[in-house]
């Protein structure tokens, strides 16, 4: 058993000049803006080529790793995280034990999962999906596992660099897939598939040489940090639980009262809505180590503060944009997804309050509360819950796009309500803007601009 490392990891595991929290926080964004032209047009030529029933079926096979999986890792990777940015551990001494839980946890995630579909206990969808296709995606997830660890750990070690790569590569190789085997290939559903398998053997591949040439890890099991990391990921995990829960529960229960074709036109409603979150997502993991970093107390609520009102209006705005668009996205794809529409119009009040949420949640795991983003999500998702129950059976997918909105909305004012008690006596300002909160973000951007030029010498 190899005890825990307080020390940072030697000379060849940092860069010699390490990227601001501007710059990485830019690099991120830009990324997620180059690859976002590409991802809507293979999201509208796939969701063309398959049709809403195919759309469906692959939509509830990518909720298998995308909401299943990171339910059943009990908040494993959000104590890697966290451990590995505060320095309590290297990343040397517990980088086998992270990904060994990783295979471990998409394994068993597997067995349940597969065991459920035999008993015909997944619902429509998954009964209209091809055996052998199921079965291929399920052979996925113990990988997925392993992906999903090895991205906290670079994220826990603030190589946002790597994980911007990771981003990058994933929307590029998931739209190149899509429209080699789908649209050009005319493979459909099992080409569709295929790319996803095919993406998942690349990307740890490609992620498993890179962090072991970065990190130079020890071949040890670290007891000693998977008894706090199961601990700290406890409490977290109520959070991820009900987080994603709220973000996927939805689709799934869609899917498994529904028929896929239902189930399709939604889920691409849900993917356009979604990629809103694009900045508040590029954001996130830079701010969760700054504030996890920062001693000060008045300067983290500072931060999160002016961080939240940034964020919020400039989504509100984006949101408003989405809205008078949905009629010529819904024209683009054709009468097949003309019920799309409504309910992306519906599911935006509920993603604009959403990054509420998403900012907050980053000041409670930094101060060491991570229970308390379980607590926000945990009163929406009962809200959020009992509307799925009630709305989706009799509604279909405008019931569910109510449903997620509400929940959405009452999760961020709970998460507000949360931290101005916690930072009590302190007012908080989270959402009048002013003119500081431009010339802030105009320095950000200076700062991550001047970063990125070279040099002299």
């Amino acid at each position: 058993m190899s005890e825990p490392s307080l020390h940072k990891d030697g000379p060849t595991t940092r860069p010699a000049a390490p990227a601001t929290a501007a710059r990485n926080s830019l690099n991120i964004f830009t990324t997620r803006l180059l690859t976002l032209p590409i991802t809507i047009l293979t999201s509208i030529l796939v969701a063309i080529v398959l049709g809403p029933a195919n759309r469906g079926i692959y939509g509830f096979l990518v909720l298998m790793g995308g909401f299943a999986l990171p339910l059943l890792m009990f908040g494993f990777g959000a104590s890697v995280t966290y451990f590995i940015s505060n320095k309590r551990y290297a990343v040397r001494d517990i980088f086998l034990t992270c990904v060994t839980v990783g295979v471990m946890q998409g394994t068993v995630g597997a067995c349940l999962l597969g065991l459920l579909w035999y008993f015909d206990l997944l619902g429509e969808t998954a009964a209209a999906t091809p055996p052998h296709l199921m079965l291929l995606v399920l052979l996925t997830l113990p990988m997925q596992g392993a992906t999903l660890t090895l991205n906290r750990v670079a994220l826990g070690d603030s190589w946002f660099s790597a994980s911007n790569r990771i981003a990058y590569a994933t929307a590029i190789l998931t739209s190149t897939m899509l429209l080699l085997l789908v649209v050009m290939a005319q493979l459909g559903l099992r080409g569709a598939v295929i790319g996803m398998v095919t993406n998942q053997v690349l990307l740890l591949t490609a992620s498993t040489i890179a962090s072991i040439r970065r990190f130079r890890p020890v071949l040890a099991w670290n007891t000693t940090f998977l008894r706090e990391g199961a601990r700290y990921g406890l409490k977290a995990w109520v959070g991820d639980v009900v987080g994603y829960s709220n973000l996927r529960l939805d689709q799934w229960i869609l899917g498994m009262v529904a028929k896929s074709e239902v189930l399709g036109t939604y889920a691409l409603a849900v993917s356009f809505a979604e990629m809103l979150w694009m900045l508040p997502d590029s954001l996130a993991h830079v701010l969760f180590n700054k504030v996890a970093a920062v001693k000060d107390v008045a300067q983290r609520q500072e931060l999160i503060e002016r961080m939240n009102r940034v964020v919020f209006w400039t989504l509100a705005v984006a949101g408003v944009a989405v809205v008078f668009a949905a009629p010529g996205i819904v024209y683009i794809l054709g009468d097949a997804y003309a019920a799309t529409a409504v309910p992306l119009a519906l599911l935006m009040p509920g993603t604009v309050a959403m990054t509420v949420h998403k900012v907050l949640t980053k000041y409670f795991g930094g101060v060491g509360k991570p229970h308390l983003s379980g607590t926000t999500a945990g009163i929406g998702g009962l809200v959020g819950s009992l509307l799925y129950f009630v709305l989706i059976p009799r509604y279909g997918a405008v019931g569910a796009a109510i449903a997620s909105s509400g929940c959405y909305i009452v999760t961020a004012v709970t998460a507000v309500v949360v931290y101005r008690r916690l930072v009590a006596p302190h007012k908080a300002r989270l959402f009048r803007p002013n003119l500081a909160d431009a010339a802030w973000l105009d320095q950000q951007a200076r700062l991550a601009i001047r970063s990125r030029q070279p040099t002299g010498g």
